[in-house]
């Protein structure tokens, strides 16, 4: 498949892929749904879940005690290389 061995810098292939493969599960999301069909219906219901589980899928993603740590590893190795 393409870039997935090597690193793809051509604008038209990264945004190709993108189209097909992430494009509508990142556009879900920014759609106000709730305010454009309701939540009474079955239909807005379901949007809305599937909006919450992609947040939700987000909010997993960024893990903040890895991000938290690996600051702390920096600020201390750059510590101790001010007092060397």
């Amino acid at each position: 498949m393409d870039g997935e061995t090597e690193p793809v810098s051509d604008l038209s292939r990264i945004s190709k892929r993108y189209l097909k493969n992430g494009f509508l599960s990142d556009l879900i999301p920014l759609i106000p749904l709730p305010y454009l069909m309701g939540t009474n219906n079955i239909y807005g219901r379901l949007l809305y879940l599937l909006k919450l589980i992609r947040l939700k899928r987000g909010l997993d993603a960024f893990n903040v005690g890895v991000a938290i740590e690996a600051i702390k590893i920096k600020i201390r190795e750059r510590m101790e290389k001010i007092i060397k």
